[in-house]
Order: C-alpha cells, then sequence, then structure tokens
C-alpha cells in the first residue's frame, strides 16, 4: 500500500544541517495498525509527514499502490493528501463553534458527498466512535475523548485507506486514551492506521507492528501480530466538487454558530465602513461643493456668492449684466468679481497688550442679509456704511478704517486708512474656526470702489534668471505704487538664496542683480500659458516682522 525505498530527510536553518531521517525502507499495507515510537526528536513527526505528504523529502523514492509520487508537485501532494490521509492530531483541530454532527458532515460536504446521504452517513459514523448520544453538542462542551473521536469520525468520513495520528492520546488520561486505541484498532481492519506516540506501553495491547527510530534511523521494526493480508486494490481517484450552495451553507453555519462573535465583529465592520464612508463621502463633498472654507479658485465661498463666466471667455457687456441681474432669485450683480477674493485690512490697536494687532475681513454684498440674520442695527444705505460680523473689536456705530491688504506690511505704524465705514449692522460671527478672516457686507457700489485696488489672490509668479528655468514661485504678491513700471522689489533674503543657488558663496546683492537678467511670468488659476517680461529687479534690507518673501510692484 505505502512504502519507502533508502528516503533521507534533512533540515536547513542559516549555515547548520540537521538530520530528519536517513535512509529509511518501511513497506505498509492494509490491516496493519503500525505504531512508530523513539525518543523526543528522534525522527517519529518526521517520518509521519513524509509519509503524509505533509514534508518532502531530498533522498530516495516512496511509493502509494506501486506508483512513484518522489516527483509530486506541491498540488500533487495535496491530492495525494486529499485522495488517501485521514488525519487525527492531538490538538484535535476541530471547529469548536460547531456541533458533533456539522464537524463530521463538513468533511462530506467539502468532498461534495451526495446531498441526500450526507446527514446519514455522517450519523452512521458518529454511532460507529460512540457519540450518537453527543450528536447536537457543541465541539467546546466535549471532553477530550470526545473531541478526539469527533475527530477520527471526521477522518473516517474521508473514506480514505491510511488515517495517521500524531500522538492521538497525548491530551487525554489513561481511559479515554485506552477508549480512542480501541477504536482505531476497529478502524484498523480493513485500513492501515499509524500512530505517532512516546508512551508505547498505552498501546502495545493493540499494535500489530511496532517501529522505534533514534537519529532519524529505523532501529527496530518489530511485528507483533500475524498480519491477514486484505486485498489492496487501486484505489479509484475520488473527485471533489463542493457546489455554491454548499459553500454557502458553510459561510452560514460559521456565522451563526458564533452568534456573539458575529455581532460584535459585524457591529465594528459597520463601524469601521461607516467612519469611511463618513470620512470620505465628507472629503468628497468638501471638494465637490462651492462653499466650502477655501478652494484651489477662489478664497472667498460664501455660499452666497455664485461665480459665472462665458464660454469663450469673453468680458460681459453692459446688456449682458442687466439681462442677469432680472434672474429670479438674483439679488445683485458684481461685474469685477475678483474684488470678493481680496482681503481688506484693519489695523486696531490691543489696549490690553499695548500693540497694534491687524483683522482680516473677506468682503461681501449686504444684498445677501436680510432684516433677520441682523444681530443688531440695520442694513447699509449707502457707500460708507457697513454691517459687521461680531468679533468684539467694533461696535455699532464705531468707525472702521480699512485698506486693502496688499498695500500692508504689517507693521506697527502702517496705516489702514484708505476707506472708512460706519458700522450700522452686526451679525453672528459664522466663520470656520480655521478660517482666522471675518466678514464685512457692503453695498455693492461699495464693492466697485475697491475694485481698483483688488488684485486676484491665487496668482503666481513664475521668477527666471538669464532665461533658465523658473528660479522661485512666488504668490505673495503685494503693492507699493512708489515703485516704478516693470520693477520688482524683494528683500536681501531673497538674493541670498538666489547667490547660494547659483554656486555664489559670498554674495554681495548689487553685484549679482547687475550680472544677471531677470524676468517674470505672471498667470493665474484661470490661464493656462503667458509670456516673459523683463523686469528690473531691487532689493531693500530685511524688516523685522515685514513679509520677507513677498514681491512687490505698483
Amino acid at each position: 500500500m505505502l512504502k519507502l525505498e533508502n528516503v533521507s530527510k534533512y533540515y536547513y536553518s542559516n549555515e547548520t544541517i540537521a538530520l530528519g531521517l536517513r535512509n529509511v525502507d518501511l513497506e505498509f499495507h492494509i490491516g496493519e495498525f503500525v505504531v512508530i515510537t523513539g525518543e523526543s526528536g528522534s525522527g517519529k513527526s518526521t517520518l509521519l509527514n513524509v509519509l503524509s505528504g505533509l514534508d518532502t523529502y531530498e533522498l530516495g523514492k516512496m511509493f502509494i499502490n506501486s506508483e512513484d509520487i518522489s516527483h509530486y508537485t506541491v498540488k500533487e501532494l495535496e491530492d495525494y493528501r486529499r485522495q488517501y490521509i485521514g488525519f487525527v492530531f492531538q490538538n484535535y483541530n476541530i471547529i469548536d463553534s460547531y456541533t458533533v454532527l456539522q464537524n463530521v458532515e463538513m468533511a462530506l460536504v467539502i468532498q461534495g458527498y451526495n446531498k441526500e446521504k450526507r446527514r446519514e452517513r455522517a450519523i452512521e459514523l458518529i454511532d460507529k466512535v460512540g457519540l450518537k448520544n453527543r450528536l447536537h453538542h457543541k465541539a467546546s462542551k466535549l471532553s477530550g475523548g470526545e473531541k478526539q473521536r469527533t475527530v477520527i469520525a471526521r477522518a473516517l468520513a474521508k473514506d480514505c485507506k491510511i488515517i495517521v495520528c500524531d500522538e492521538p492520546t497525548g491530551n487525554l488520561d489513561s481511559i479515554s486514551a485506552k477508549k480512542i486505541f480501541e477504536l482505531l484498532n476497529n478502524i484498523s481492519k480493513d485500513k492501515l492506521v499509524i500512530v505517532v506516540t512516546h508512551n508505547y506501553n498505552a498501546i502495545k495491547d493493540y499494535a500489530s507492528r511496532k517501529i522505534r527510530l533514534f537519529d532519524g534511523e529505523i532501529v527496530e521494526d518489530m511485528k507483533i501480530k500475524k498480519l491477514v493480508k486484505k486485498s489492496e486494490k487501486q484505489i479509484s481517484e475520488k473527485q471533489y466538487h463542493s457546489n455554491y450552495f454548499d459553500i454557502l451553507k458553510i459561510s452560514i453555519n460559521n456565522i451563526l454558530s458564533v452568534p456573539k462573535k458575529t455581532l460584535f465583529t459585524t457591529l465594528v465592520t459597520l463601524f469601521i465602513i461607516g467612519v469611511f464612508v463618513f470620512g470620505y463621502g465628507s472629503n468628497l463633498k468638501q471638494k465637490n461643493t462651492s462653499t466650502i472654507f477655501e478652494t484651489k479658485y477662489f478664497s472667498n465661498s460664501n455660499p452666497s456668492r455664485l461665480i459665472i463666466s462665458k464660454y469663450d471667455q469673453s468680458e460681459f457687456t453692459e446688456l449682458e449684466l442687466a439681462e442677469l441681474e432680472e434672474i429670479e432669485y438674483i439679488r445683485g450683480v458684481i461685474d469685477y468679481d475678483a474684488v470678493l477674493d481680496t482681503v481688506l485690512t484693519s489695523q486696531y490697536y490691543n489696549d490690553e497688550f499695548s500693540y497694534d494687532e491687524f483683522v482680516n475681513y473677506k468682503v461681501l454684498s449686504s444684498v445677501s442679509l436680510n432684516l433677520f440674520d441682523l444681530k443688531t442695527g440695520r442694513l447699509p444705505e449707502n457707500d460708507y456704511e457697513v454691517v459687521i460680523a461680531e468679533n468684539g473689536y467694533y461696535l455699532l456705530g464705531d468707525n472702521i478704517s480699512l485698506t486693502n491688504s496688499i498695500h500692508v506690511k504689517e507693521q506697527p505704524g502702517e496705516t489702514t486708512t484708505d476707506y472708512t465705514f460706519k458700522v450700522v449692522g452686526i451679525i453672528e460671527r459664522s466663520n470656520s474656526l480655521f478660517d482666522e478672516t471675518e466678514n464685512l457686507y457692503f453695498t455693492i457700489d461699495a464693492i466697485e470702489n475697491f475694485k481698483y485696488d483688488a488684485l486676484f489672490p491665487y496668482n503666481q509668479m513664475y521668477i527666471y534668471v538669464d532665461s533658465l528655468e523658473s528660479y522661485i514661485v512666488y504668490q505673495d504678491v503685494r503693492i507699493d505704487n512708489d515703485l516704478a513700471d516693470y520693477t520688482l522689489q524683494g528683500y536681501d533674503a531673497m538674493f541670498f538664496d538666489m547667490c547660494r543657488d547659483f554656486g555664489v558663496e559670498v554674495c554681495d546683492i548689487s553685484e549679482f542683480i547687475a550680472a544677471h537678467d531677470f524676468s517674470i511670468m505672471s498667470i493665474s488659476r484661470f490661464e493656462d500659458s503667458s509670456e516673459n517680461i523683463d523686469i528690473i529687479f531691487t532689493s531693500v534690507p530685511y524688516v523685522e516682522g515685514a513679509y520677507g518673501q513677498a514681491i512687490y510692484m505698483n
């Protein structure tokens, strides 16, 4: 039935080679109850693993029904185990949440056993191992001996000719162990049973043959009982087909057999999915709404603002603007929309800390408000009145002085008196915690007055040195109307960086500027390309508190 010829097995670990088996010659037949014994480390389990196809070997040959299987691949060894080998392990390897019947039925389901006869066959096998009275008990409630008998019934369900047992009674008391050996002895009448044990005395009354190993070699092969040879006909290969519904049934059983665990796992899974969906969904919503704190195009994304452009990118005519005014629910039209993206700055003296504090404001139209929005006061009625969000800096009736923030270096002594407005109304502050700017609401005519000072905030300025690739991109462009046309001004720190990148160890800024030609390309997020413009670059010493990387121009 099963034969080894001169089989040797070695284990490799780093630079060490350990012997598992050496020159083993063995032959096994149906009807034998073989006991493999020996001291720990003698090779018992290694031999069992080779016989059962769980492990490979380096030298020799192995035959099953006279067929050489030494060359078998991993897949072919799996088929060999499925076809011929039934396993009984010391630690049982059964599903604790299944009943005895379900554990045995599982082996039949996997084999694709006839559905109508499956349960009948499982009960027959369970009765054979003496557990019919425990049919519907969960494996977790069984004693050690009962678990091992369940394992044997499951092994028999495979209807294979070889049963291998690795210390099957190692966890059992002597009485339970005796019952297991009696059961295996009965099974061996028409099968080959191979048992590995370190306690030969407990099994000697049942064994028909004893094999003892020492250091990987056979030192004893003794026949205890005369073998009555059985017919060892070639076993026809069984086909294993589990259909979709059988697999589905197994899945459902797995769920229903552990209801508490299933419920807990389901709740945890739903929580994780919920967190993911909420996080991803919120992020997706943020990316697809114009009213988030900041988009990649507009710094002022207030919900009251609707931005439109023409397909051909041409300017709106006066007639078209008038037509927009007539659309229902449109409260007002601002023809130079970029003014809403500019930031106005107010200088406020902080009495508590005795220094000038700068407060930034976003520009919005008062037509987006109604009387119910007001906490106190009224809506603006002329170009010099404003509604402010409550912030603690200004109260109803105060005058607020403002300038476009692109004019201000935010240093003590800076003036913010380009425009002066009277606070006539106050609303609740509704800005995001991450948005430090406040909202100011003006009449549309007042907003029109800002547009000549408005600078689109998301422009990008590429500086070219000697027509090379762009040196740096500046997004902080500020206004100084005292500068001449085509003249840009930066701080010395900027040129020290340029000198370093050009390999100049000792940087004389005036010499560096004189030795190189500079040009810029300025574009907005809506433009695809622009031309380079030659410019004159100047530099001033860095002033503490100023925008050190800002570019100034008129």
